[in-house]
């Protein structure tokens, strides 16, 4: 503590005020501090910009796919026998596709939606059988569907008509 100054009442100041002085010294490290900032605002404008690049390089790799396929589904290929020589007309692969997917469904199949070379046993094309499939588990769905929504006025009517017949059973004794 300082010793009480006479003067100090002499001073042309009146107020009796404290003059106080801080002097904080601030030692930073430039490039680490840049560094911080720089990665801030790389990862804000990362975060900004992902979603739109991630989309338009999605939509850019689909058309260049799609073309890519259509491309190899049009291109005309000979086949060939199992000794490597040309067997034929030159055709596409959309067609054999095409011919090989008609096979497959006018093939026979048994009741469990199997190939089957018997034509005494109950078979049917494999495309009867997928749309009967599908019928009977569309139908299947419809009538749980249909049971579970009825059940309960079902139940009311049966309740009603228990209670009306012990209602008339009691009057007649």
């Amino acid at each position: 503590m300082e010793p009480y100054d006479e003067d100090y009442e002499d001073s042309p100041r009146t107020d009796r005020s404290v003059e106080t002085t801080v002097k904080i010294a601030v030692e930073w490290n430039e490039s680490a501090v840049m560094g911080q900032v720089t990665d801030k605002v790389t990862s804000l404008v990362y975060d900004s910009i992902r979603e739109q690049v991630g989309q338009a390089v999605l939509n850019c790799l689909d058309a260049k796919v799609n073309e890519a396929i259509q491309e190899v589904m049009e291109r005309e290929i000979r086949p060939k026998d199992r000794w490597g020589d040309s067997a034929g007309e030159p055709v596409t692969i959309r067609a054999l596709l095409q011919r090989d997917v008609e096979t497959w469904l006018t093939e026979r199949v048994n009741s469990r939606g199997e190939t089957s070379s018997s034509r005494y046993n109950d078979t049917k094309l494999r495309i009867h059988w997928l749309f009967r499939e599908a019928l009977d588990k569309d139908l299947h769905t419809q009538v749980k569907k249909a049971i579970k929504e009825n059940i309960g006025s079902v139940e009311a009517m049966i309740d009603d008509e228990v209670k009306a017949k012990i209602a008339q059973l009691i009057k007649q004794r």
